[in-house]
């Protein structure tokens, strides 16, 4: 009575976040891993200290401090994914002095739990776009969000060209 019951696969794959964000009392994003997934990793609170320290003196330790402890996309947290900055693997593959593809297969089904849900880690590398302003810091995957929200803010009885649309973001920059 049911030929084709043995295709059926009602199997939800569930996702397990790698990486939770939040935010604190005061409002600062904090990254912590999940020790069901990952290894635990630290700050070495006493040398952060020393650093700390020793940066009122010495402004290559202030910036050194502030680039590692840095929140690149943290607009996106607070603001949502038009506020995306571009992030190419090359960069992160530069920075950590590894290869790309050590990089990709390390992010590849790892997954960031964020006040704006969960995404894959490989979501949030992208790549710049120019504007129409000059800036070089908007990512594509924010246009594209953008184009959807129009998109979907259709109506049947308003239906939005390509030229409208290229009009529409252009005014936006």
């Amino acid at each position: 009575p049911k030929p084709a019951a043995g295709y059926d696969n009602d199997n939800a794959a569930c996702i397990i976040p790698d990486v939770f964000v939040r935010t604190n009392k005061q409002g600062d994003y904090l990254i912590e891993l999940n020790s069901m997934s990952l290894p635990r990793i630290l700050i070495n609170r006493e040398y952060y200290s020393e650093i700390k320290a020793g940066s009122a003196k010495n402004r290559e330790a202030r910036r050194y401090l502030k680039e590692q402890l840095s929140r690149r996309q943290r607009d996106f947290f607070e603001k949502g994914v038009d506020y995306l900055k571009p992030l190419l693997l090359r960069d992160i593959a530069e920075a950590l002095e590894m290869h790309e593809s050590t990089v990709s297969r390390v992010t590849a089904h790892k997954y960031m739990h964020t006040p704006r849900g969960i995404f894959e880690l490989k979501y949030f590398f992208s790549a710049a776009a120019g504007t129409y302003t000059g800036d070089e810091n908007t990512s594509v995957v924010s246009i594209r969000h953008q184009i959807k929200k129009l998109i979907d803010e259709e109506t049947p009885e308003n239906v939005l060209s390509d030229d409208k649309i290229v009009e529409l973001m252009a005014q936006k920059g």
